[in-house]
């Protein structure tokens, strides 16, 4: 048990608590990539820590038809 947070597992917030190790950063927007955690990685070996990340970095945006 942890001296702590007094709980085992220690809780995500005890300073006791194993840290997820980065594996790399958003090539968008600079955000931590965890090894615990989902990544986006697109044709050309660029990384996203979301879809809408990878959106953003190619300028794709959703538009509706007008009608014209």
């Amino acid at each position: 048990m942890c001296d702590v947070c007094r709980q085992y597992p220690c809780t995500p917030m005890c300073p006791n608590a194993d840290a997820p190790k980065v594996i790399g950063h958003c090539d968008h927007c600079d955000a931590e990539l965890l090894a615990d955690s989902t990544f986006f990685i697109d044709y050309a070996d660029n990384t996203f820590c979301s879809e809408t990340c990878a959106l953003a970095f190619y300028g794709v945006r959703e538009e509706e038809y007008n009608g014209e």
